[in-house]
Order: C-alpha cells, then sequence, then structure tokens
C-alpha cells in the first residue's frame, strides 16, 4: 500500500487469513497517516476467488472515526458496485449520517444516532473494542455494512444495526519484548458464540472466531512503523487484572 495522499505515514502492516490453520487466499494492507491533529486509515481487503475489492478510507480524530468511505469493487474492472458513505454526528447535530449507493440504484441516507459504526476492514477492530469497552456495561448498538452473500449486490453495504457487547478475557507480558497482549471476548449479531480479540495498545494482532465447523483466524504480519497507540484511538484495558507471561 502506497502512502499516497492523507498525510505523514506512520505505521503500516497487513493481515492474513488462516481456515483451519491454513493460509487461504486474502490480502489485507492497512496504512496510518498522520494528518495534523488527525489521522487517515487506509486499508485494502482483496479476494482473489471472489473478485472482489474492499477498500476503506477513513478519517479519525479524538479517537472516533468522524467520516468513512468504503467501496466494493470488481477486481479486474476495478468499478464500485458498492459505495458507502459515513459521517459522525457533528456539534449542534445529533446523528451522524450513512449513505449507500450501488450500481444503477438511487443513493439512499439514514441517520446514525447512538450507534457506533464498523467498517468491515480488520485495522478498525480496535477501534471499535476500545469504543464500546467504554460503553454502560461495555455494550451498544454497532452498524456494520451487510456483505454476507457477495451474489446479492443489490444488499452490498445495506446497514445493519445490531447489539454488540465486549468482555476482557486476560492481559498477558510477551516475553523480551515488553508487550501487553489484551485478549477480550466479543459478541453480539453474528457473533452468537463470541470472537476473542487479541490487541496490543489497540492494534488488533490476532483474531479468532468460529464458522460452522471451522476456526478461522485473523493474524498481523509485517508490521512497520510506529503505531500511535492512544493518540489515534483508545485501547481498551483492564488496568487491575492481573498480568500473565508468555513466552515470545
Amino acid at each position: 500500500m502506497g502512502d499516497g495522499e492523507g498525510g505523514q505515514p506512520l505505521a503500516q502492516g497487513e493481515y492474513e487469513y488462516l481456515c483451519d490453520g491454513v493460509p487461504v487466499p486474502v490480502s489485507e494492507r492497512w496504512a496510518v497517516l498522520r494528518a495534523g491533529e488527525k489521522f487517515v486509515v487506509r486499508s485494502v481487503r482483496e479476494i482473489p476467488a471472489l473478485s472482489v475489492v474492499i477498500s476503506a478510507r477513513a478519517l479519525v480524530a479524538s479517537g472516533r472515526i468522524q467520516r468513512c468511505l468504503l467501496r466494493w469493487c470488481d477486481a479486474g474492472q476495478q468499478q464500485a458496485i458498492a459505495v458507502a458513505g459515513y459521517r459522525a454526528a457533528e456539534e449542534g447535530n445529533r446523528c451522524g449520517i450513512y449513505r449507500v449507493r450501488r450500481a444503477g440504484a438511487a443513493t439512499r441516507g439514514v441517520a446514525v444516532d447512538a450507534a457506533l459504526y464498523f467498517p468491515l476492514l480488520r485495522i478498525f477492530a480496535g477501534q471499535l473494542l476500545g469504543v464500546l469497552a467504554a460503553q454502560e456495561n461495555a455494550e451498544a448498538q454497532v452498524l456494520v455494512p451487510w456483505i454476507h452473500d457477495p451474489a446479492q449486490t443489490g444488499k452490498l453495504f445495506e446497514p445493519e444495526v445490531s447489539q454488540r457487547r465486549v468482555r476482557f478475557l486476560q492481559a498477558v507480558e510477551v516475553a523480551g519484548s515488553g508487550e501487553r497482549l489484551d485478549s477480550f471476548e466479543y459478541s453480539g449479531g453474528r457473533y452468537d458464540n463470541g470472537a476473542v480479540y487479541q490487541l496490543v495498545q489497540g492494534l488488533l494482532r490476532e483474531y479468532r472466531w468460529r464458522q460452522g465447523s471451522s476456526e478461522w483466524t485473523v493474524r498481523l504480519k509485517n508490521l512497520q512503523g510506529r503505531w500511535p497507540g492512544e493518540e489515534l484511538w483508545p485501547h481498551a484495558i483492564a488496568p487491575a487484572s492481573p498480568v500473565g507471561r508468555i513466552e515470545a
């Protein structure tokens, strides 16, 4: 992922996908850039088997996604099949707005009141969990663009809102690195059995969930640069909890 527009590059990396321990051909690259007092977060997921490219570009300020543009494209033609835009509520305006436009259809907008927004790509997981953990009972309504069946192009990016919650599991210190790895269970919506997230300072390191009889894992690799941590967004932590230790 090139530096492109948006500011000074700070960090970049990739997420690899595994099914039952076997790598699958999905590429998901991301980059974080500084833009004055704000940040730009960009990510691209390529799924060759479906000839699909999903991209997100978000402006982040004060730990929140202020604006985000999400695109679903045909990999061969780079033609946008669906585009979604999100803008958070501004001062004097109680609601944010989520707009979706699909090829051959008019743009449709819906008001976003108290719901949090998750723009699909894994780099944004830490932002969502950090804000969710700060909510009452660590749960809230979350808006997630619909992508469950790529063949149903007429439904892509429809706003799907459901109650989600996060629960702290454990914290471990990685020997030799000085890093604290915090584990959380994320549940609700389509995650009835819960998914396990492992983060370091708000950066997703690993994510595991079950789908049918298979276990899926998403794992960070090729991390470069300096991750901005709480400068970018708050990370969910449980400081009063005991910290274990694992070998690197």
